[in-house]
């Protein structure tokens, strides 16, 4: 497996910028490492911190073979120098901004966040001094946005990074989350994204824009809505095709494709051939269908983000989350108790399952652990890899 890892860096002149390190899992000396890494870059929750302990196994010089599965690491708030020591998210936001200490949390590099989280580590309120009162069609699409941003945070789509797209003997094959996993994130989805659904991000952005002029939030949201519009019409990202090609549509054409001509609309023969046309310029169906994943989930990233905002708005409102427009309570059926490795997708549990025979078998060919026996070897196995869930 050839894992990358983006790392923020705090550059000299106090500038920041990237790098992005590689690691070929195959060059790992120690197998049980090897498994632990592949294990948590196959499940891993973006921006988990567990990821630190495989820091000195990543370097700039590592090249990728054409049949290398490909995953990626990211964790958040973690930070580098120049010379690649490891620095606290408050130092960085000192040498960054010369904010107090503590009082910054670099959520995003972009120029209207950035002048957002500095206003915020000023004093200012995000809000305004004063909020006004919204009308209860306001406090309807505000609730229902910041309830459904709050599902697909919560949606085990994104939770489990449940898709993946391998290579081998040059043939393609598509790794995905269950059917009944994707469609409810994509039902949820649109209801944010689709111009005629009643809660729609685009409402939000209107009332914000109406109601709370001149506020730090105001300017941040509208910075936002730019952004995304940005990405909807830029040519859909083709970083998992090859380097540097442009493709033909954009992504919200590449969304469309999928979201209204394939999984909440049956399809007619025009939207078909359309998705073959497309799909042919990508390399196949399933290098398709995986764009369309990395498109939506990073969509939704605006949507999460935006919903926690929202969420305090709401607070601050007096909007009662817990209760729907009549009144009504809102019932939040809560899952029973479950081990780590069973809170797993099906398929990440899989993969659990496959890297705790392995990490078991290499156990028994170690040294120190070959008086174990078979059900002793499984039971190490299965706590070296609950650590990393």
């Amino acid at each position: 497996m050839f894992i990358g890892w983006k790392i923020q860096v705090v550059a000299e002149g106090a500038k920041r910028t990237d790098k992005v390190l590689f690691c070929r899992t195959e060059d790992i000396s120690d197998i049980v490492t090897r498994y632990r890494l592949e294990f948590l870059a196959r499940t891993k929750s973006f921006g988990s911190r567990k990821a630190l302990e495989f820091r000195n196994l990543f370097s700039s010089e590592i090249v990728r073979y054409p049949d290398d599965d490909f995953s990626s690491l990211f964790v958040e708030g973690y930070w580098e120098d120049q010379s690649g020591n490891s620095i606290s998210e408050a130092e960085a936001m000192q040498r960054l901004f010369n904010v107090p200490k503590d009082s910054l949390r670099l959520e995003s590099t972009k120029p209207h966040s950035i002048r957002f989280q500095v206003a915020l580590a000023n004093g200012d309120a995000p809000f305004g001094p004063t909020l006004p009162t919204f009308s209860s069609h306001e406090q309807f699409i505000l609730r229902h946005f910041t309830e459904d941003s709050n599902l697909l945070a919560l949606s085990r789509f994104r939770q489990s990074s449940s898709f993946s797209l391998k290579s081998a003997g040059g043939v393609r094959t598509l790794e995905t989350a269950g059917v009944e996993h994707i469609s409810h994130f994509l039902a949820v989805f649109r209801r944010v994204y689709a111009p005629g659904e009643n809660a729609n991000f685009r409402g939000v952005c209107d009332i914000v824009h109406q109601r709370l002029e001149n506020t730090p939030f105001a300017d941040w949201l509208a910075g936002e809505r730019k952004a995304l519009n940005r990405y909807l019409s830029s040519p859909a990202s083709s970083f998992i095709v090859n380097n540097g090609r442009t493709l033909t549509f954009n992504a919200e054409q590449l969304v469309h494709t999928f979201l209204y001509e394939k999984y909440l609309h049956q399809p007619d023969a025009e939207n078909e051939m359309e998705r073959a046309k497309r799909a042919a310029e990508v390399g196949g169906p399933e290098t398709l269908e995986a764009l369309f994943y990395f498109v939506i989930t990073d969509i939704s990233t605006f949507f999460t983000n935006w919903g926690r905002w929202t969420r305090k708005l709401c607070a601050l409102a007096a909007i009662d989350l817990s209760r729907d427009s009549t009144g009504a309570a809102v019932s939040i059926v809560k899952e029973p108790t479950k081990s780590p490795e069973e809170k797993l997708s099906p398929e990440h549990r899989t993969d659990f399952e496959e890297y705790v025979a392995k990490i078991a078998f290499a156990l028994r060919s170690n040294e120190a652990d070959s008086n174990l026996d078979a059900s002793a070897c499984f039971a190490k196995a299965k706590s070296i890899l609950r650590v990393l869930i």
